[in-house]
């Protein structure tokens, strides 16, 4: 995670705000459900926002011009 964060920022010059906007659904009763796909769901929904969170809020450019 921070390799990607770090060429966005080599390539863009600075990182200025992060919009997470990806994951997946899993439907199924909770006494039906299979936990391998619980896991896998919340590896990506919950720690990899969290991954994502924590490699890049160092390098966001709180001095960036909103205007």
């Amino acid at each position: 995670m921070a390799r990607v964060v770090a060429q966005v920022q080599d390539h863009f010059g600075s990182v200025d705000v992060l919009v997470k906007n990806a994951g997946y659904g899993y439907r199924a009763a909770v006494e039906e459900g299979d936990d391998k796909e619980v896991e896998d769901l919340f590896a990506t929904n919950f720690f990899g926002t969290v991954s994502m969170i924590k490699a890049i809020v160092p390098r966001i450019d709180l001095n960036a011009d909103a205007g």
